[in-house]
């Protein structure tokens, strides 16, 4: 963004599950005949913006194609004040989104303007978009770039989930492991814990989904003190794995 919509980021994110079921198997098969795709082993994990895509990809894709999820710090609740900022402009103060200054409003304006005609954005290296990362979030355009459709935001999703597991037993959702900083000021733990509150009050929704609030803030998993032992992720990872390995569904 903002060079993309949201419709485009769905768009992709369905198009990858297509191909990946669809498509991948058959060619490997002709690269190398002997390795074959164990498609019962597919997770999707993403942190921050991935995590609410990861988010995104249980709650679309049918039973069946992934198995497991992870989320670290995801978007989730994009009615929290948080994402609607009151409109300002430019300031040497801190702003909402990690403490830095605040971008002049022009800034995602300017870049629509500079836009070549069908240019195509795959990839960045950070810090590159930092400035229009920092100007969607403090000037409050994170949802009016994704659009208006319920297709993107997770909470609405889940108002048309009957349950998390049907009466004859298949999971409309696979199994999530969530993690999020308590003092996360990029993207607010709350939203978290009220997207897991609704799952967990769905049938089937307690058995699905584990969240851990952690001591921290955005990005508070790299701190040396986080390793593969502590507790709380031990706990999660224990909770997941049986589904990474195809073993739940």
């Amino acid at each position: 963004m903002p060079e993309a919509k949201g419709l485009d980021i769905f768009d992709d994110m369905n198009y990858l599950f297509d191909w990946l079921h669809r498509d991948l198997p058959a060619y490997v098969s002709e690269q190398m005949a002997s390795i074959e795709v164990d498609l019962t082993k597919v997770r999707a994990q993403g942190d921050s913006a991935g995590g609410y895509l990861s988010i995104l990809c249980a709650l679309h894709q049918r039973p069946g194609r992934l198995n497991a999820v992870i989320a670290t710090y995801p978007f989730l609740d994009f009615a929290d004040p948080h994402y609607h900022p009151p409109p300002t402009s430019a300031s040497t103060t801190a702003g909402p989104l990690l403490s830095m200054p605040l971008p002049p409003a022009s800034t995602i304006p300017d870049r629509v303007a500079g836009l070549a005609p069908h240019a195509i954005i795959s990839s960045a290296v950070p810090p590159q978009r930092l400035l229009l990362s920092l100007s969607c979030a403090q000037q409050g355009l994170l949802p009016r770039l994704l659009g208006d459709s319920k297709s993107f935001y997770p909470m609405q999703l889940l108002d048309d989930l009957p349950g998390l597991v049907s009466k004859t037993g298949v999971a409309a959702v696979p199994p999530t492991f969530i993690y999020h900083g308590r003092e996360d000021r990029a993207v607010p733990a709350t939203g978290t814990e009220r997207f897991v509150g609704k799952m967990r009050g769905m049938p089937g929704g307690r058995q699905r989904i584990l969240m851990h609030i952690e001591t921290g803030g955005h990005g508070f998993d790299n701190e040396p003190t986080v390793t593969l032992q502590t507790p709380w992720l031990r706990e999660g990872l224990d909770f997941i794995t049986p589904a990474c390995l195809g073993m739940e569904r």
